[in-house]
């Protein structure tokens, strides 16, 4: 019993810092971490642009990555994690259940960020031919499609931050099911935030 609830409690916090990392990339106020994630959002993927190919469209090639992830995913991940296993120990949790808890939680986040995030976009995927988690799939890939799409006036992106659940979207307002008309005013401006990202 011990172990399970250890295993949920940690994939329940794994989302919701998952959440904040990811608000945090599309907020400017780490401009280094913004910009590298929209490498992502406005050359490989951008808004009004087919969110899929085959193969995936990388934004971490010619730069560092672990695992997929690239420095504005790595850079907060790092003493997020640290400040996690802290706790705990803290808390005299044993060192066992801490490990654990902390793996769990950068398991989950590898796998719903790197392995599913990725999937999203690849035309053809296997989720997409298994019997199973097709529906579920095509739902939740709709919602990511939202995200790369539906811009604010300012040019952000802020909207369906999670990426397989959307419990803190709709907790903290972010959850959007529809696109709505299409702000091209919002993609120029995110285009001028970014100029120096733009190709040609």
């Amino acid at each position: 019993m011990v172990l399970l609830l250890t295993v949920l409690a940690s994939v329940v916090m794994a989302e919701f810092l998952g959440y904040w990392i990811h608000t945090l990339l599309h907020s400017e106020k780490v401009k280094f971490l913004s910009r590298e994630h929209m490498q992502h959002h406005l050359n490989d993927y951008g808004p009004g642009r087919n969110q899929r190919s085959n193969p995936y469209k990388d934004s971490g090639v010619g730069r560092f990555t672990f695992l997929g992830l690239g420095a504005e995913w790595l850079v907060p991940i790092a003493p997020v994690t640290a400040v996690w296993v802290v706790s705990l120990l803290l808390l005299d949790v044993p060192l066992w259940l801490t490990l654990l808890s902390a793996g769990t939680g950068l398991f989950w986040g590898y796998l719903m960020f790197g392995l599913v995030h990725e999937n999203f976009h690849i035309e053809g995927t296997f989720f997409m031919r298994s019997r199973f988690i097709r529906s579920w799939f095509i739902q939740v890939r709709r919602l990511h499609d939202i995200h790369h799409h539906k811009l604010t006036d300012e040019g952000r992106m802020p909207y369906n931050m999670g990426i397989c659940f959307y419990v803190f979207d709709r907790l903290f307002g972010t959850y959007r099911t529809t696109l709505g008309p299409f702000n091209a005013a919002g993609l120029e401006q995110s285009r001028k935030l970014y100029a120096d990202l733009m190709k040609p």
